[in-house]
Order: C-alpha cells, then sequence, then structure tokens
C-alpha cells in the first residue's frame, strides 16, 4: 500500500506543475502568434508607404 502512497505524492509534486506548464505555454503561444500577426501588419503597411 505504500507504493501507492508514493506514486500519489510523485504525482502531487510533479504533475500538477507539469500541467499548468503546458497550459501556460500553449496560452502564451496564442499570444506570440497575435503578436506576430500584428507585427506584420505594421510591416506591410510601413513598407507599402514608402
Amino acid at each position: 500500500m505504500e507504493d501507492g502512497s508514493n506514486w500519489v505524492a510523485i504525482l502531487n509534486n510533479f504533475g500538477f506543475p507539469t500541467v499548468v506548464s503546458f497550459y501556460l505555454l500553449l496560452k502564451f503561444e496564442k499570444q506570440i502568434e497575435e503578436l506576430t500577426r500584428a507585427v506584420n501588419v505594421l510591416l506591410d503597411t510601413v513598407n507599402r508607404d514608402k
């Protein structure tokens, strides 16, 4: 029974931070893609006006 307690402790210590890290990475990835699109639009606008 103690082996089960060890696995639960390992999941509690490493599982939650891992899930949170992946969630944040995915969330920031979407924001970075939006910022990249905005910068590209600005670059196109600047280059078109030259």
